[in-house]
């Protein structure tokens, strides 16, 4: 009896399993992700502006047959992570040369006489007429010598910048009716320890007006305290007389310091056997459209013979960030996560595809999404400080919209946490919390 329907009974079941199989959804793995923890990280003046903010640079979902290598970058929106230029205030000697200290170090010989030049200057591109001049004139028996030391002081945190992060801009030109052998100019960064790091350059001849950019050395900011920038001019005559002189202009003399730091997460490096195989290659970048962090890590070796790609998910990069009173975008780009193939050499190939979440800051009041153009021409209205009406009529022309600035706020998201990120819509949630702050400010 049993054999006779035990056909029937085994049909039976198959077409019931595939019935079931043709109701259930086919679950398709995860791409593999590089996100940003925190995704948001929001608050009313919190961080306080000009303290310092931690991320983790994360990947998820690494499956076969797994990672050995990423490479990606970083944006930093600038109204939140701007660059620091402590000469700012005067670097380009437009109108005076405030703010900078001139003094004669040495003299061997002739009459030392400085000050500001009104009708020279670094030309196009550099900021035109206006600079500092520093002059050296022989006597009638003496040939110039002189050394003049002139210095801009500032203030630093202590945070080595990464490679790229520490950045010098001047110009300088040299004339003069008896130029002697060798006129040496430099420009340094003195430590509160008093030691410096230096670029010079040494010439015979006039010059005409050089415009110049070069890495700072991020090491010479390791320590907090007082700084200086300083141009270190050494003048020599060829020849004694009061008609003969040798003269130096600086101008447009600036610096700029990014107040970042990162490190190399550790899952890479998870599995034991990969300890001491890699690569680690951050770098600071400067665009014309945007500052950026590079990263690359890299195991070093053959796979499954000297390294061992790793699979799962865990912390790729830290990032610490000073962060000042503003809102903006830590976003990913041009974004390589590696994989080897699975057959010798193991060519390295992208995980294609792969996911991407950004990460959203703010530390403004609620409310305040807007202010004047600044800097002027540039189309760009970042927070001012104050919830005002530059804020209403922002928002009432983003109105409806999914504008990344008028929609800062939303429901409270994970219930319970005390945060409401945006939402994806400018509503009235945002109108909102304009009305219920306006008229505060900051500071």
């Amino acid at each position: 009896m049993f054999k006779r329907y035990s056909g029937l009974f085994l049909i039976a079941i198959m077409l019931v399993t595939a019935g079931i199989l043709a109701n259930t959804r086919v679950v398709r793995a995860a791409n593999p992700t590089i996100f940003i923890d925190p995704s948001a990280a929001i608050g009313d003046l919190t961080p306080t502006p000009g303290s310092k903010t931690r991320w983790k640079i994360n990947v998820s979902d690494i499956g076969e047959p797994g990672m050995i290598s990423d490479e990606f970058f970083m944006a930093l929106d600038p109204e939140a992570f701007p660059e620091y230029y402590p000469t700012e205030g005067n670097s380009n000697f437009t109108a005076n040369f405030d703010g900078w200290t001139t003094t004669v170090y040495s003299t061997t010989g002739g009459t030392p006489t400085y000050g500001w030049d009104g009708t020279d200057g670094n030309p196009t591109s550099g900021s035109g007429p206006g600079s500092l001049y520093l002059r050296a004139t022989s006597t009638e028996t003496q040939i110039a010598s002189i050394t003049f030391y002139s210095e801009y002081s500032f203030t630093w945190p202590g945070i080595t910048p990464i490679d790229g992060a520490a950045r010098l801009s001047f110009a300088y030109k040299i004339s003069g009716t008896s130029i002697g052998s060798p006129n040496t100019i430099h420009i340094m960064t003195v430590k509160p320890t008093g030691t410096g790091s230096l670029v010079q350059k040494s010439y015979s001849t006039a010059q005409p007006w050089s415009y110049n950019f070069t890495l700072a050395g991020a090491s010479a900011f390791n320590l907090a305290g007082n700084y200086k920038l300083r141009l270190r001019t050494v003048l020599k005559a060829a020849a004694v007389g009061t008609s003969n002189y040798v003269q130096v202009n600086w101008d447009d003399v600036g610096l700029m310091l990014a107040k970042v730091q990162v490190a190399k997460g550790p899952f890479l490096e998870s599995d034991s056997r990969n300890v001491g195989k890699s690569i680690w290659s951050p770098k600071y970048f400067k665009f014309e459209t945007n500052s950026s962090i590079y990263f690359l890590h890299s195991l070093m070796g053959t796979p499954w013979t000297d390294i061992w790609p790793v699979q799962g998910s865990g912390t790729i990069a830290y990032i610490n960030v000073t962060a000042e009173y503003g809102s903006g975008y830590l976003k990913f780009w041009g974004e390589k996560l590696i994989e080897p193939t699975l057959v010798p050499p193991y060519t390295p190939r992208e995980m294609d595809p792969h996911d991407v979440r950004n990460a959203y800051f703010s530390n403004t009041i609620p409310g305040d999404i807007a202010g004047p153009e600044n800097p002027p021409a540039s189309g760009r209205y970042p927070s001012d400080g104050n919830v005002n009406n530059y804020d209403l009529t922002y928002l009432k022309t983003k109105f409806g919209t999914s504008d990344p600035k008028a929609d800062f706020t939303g429901p409270e998201n994970p219930p319970g946490s005390g945060t409401y990120p945006p939402d994806g819509i400018v509503n009235v949630r945002d109108l909102r919390l304009i009305g219920k702050n306006y008229g505060r400010h900051y500071p």
